[in-house]
């Protein structure tokens, strides 16, 4: 509730997740993951008007595999592509920017490159200290790009969970950090 106006309702009502953390394919270095998850999304912006209800149920779910490019100890670069299914059993009407219940379903196919390194490491030797007698700091750059599948419909996701419907396709991204611990 904001003041005397009336409140909202977020949440999550009934949920189930699954997942299966990634795992060596025989004896290979690569690995399968995959998970899922069926939610029922509550979201109300006005609970005196049913015409701001835009709960829906939503799942989502999908496989990834996973394997390293490089087996230099300061050097570390993988690879990735994962699947990821989505399925609204509501969505908005492009036209009239309602809730109509007509299912949606989106397909992205991700592909992933990620380095990190070349890692700088010290260790610093302090004997007379009482808290520690040696101190390791590392400084890792890090480099990632990955490439989404474009999806054309997504002006008509209902946006409840802002990890999963506000996921774009057909995008680029690169991202770099420099980490100092």
């Amino acid at each position: 509730f904001y003041g005397t106006t009336p409140g909202q309702r977020t949440g999550h009502a009934p949920t189930a997740s699954i997942a299966l953390n990634d795992r060596p394919i025989g004896k290979s270095k690569i690995y399968f993951g995959w998970s899922g998850e069926a939610a029922y999304l509550v979201r109300q912006d006005n609970i005196d008007d049913p015409t701001t209800n835009r709960s829906l149920w939503r799942f989502d779910g999908g496989p990834s595999l996973r394997a390293p490019l490089s087996s230099l100890p300061y050097l570390t670069a993988t690879g990735q592509i994962s699947y990821r299914l989505t399925r609204w059993l509501d969505s908005y009407d492009p036209t009239t920017g309602l809730v109509v219940p007509v299912a949606l379903t989106r397909q992205l196919l991700s592909l992933n490159a990620s380095v990190v390194g070349p890692v700088f490491a010290r260790v610093f030797n302090t004997p007379n200290n009482s808290y520690a007698e040696r101190f390791k700091h590392l400084i890792e750059p890090s480099f990632g790009i990955q490439r989404t599948t474009p999806f054309r419909d997504f002006d008509r996701v209902i946006k409840n969970d802002y990890a999963v419907d506000t996921m774009v396709g057909g995008v680029t991204t690169m991202n770099y950090k420099i980490t100092n611990r």
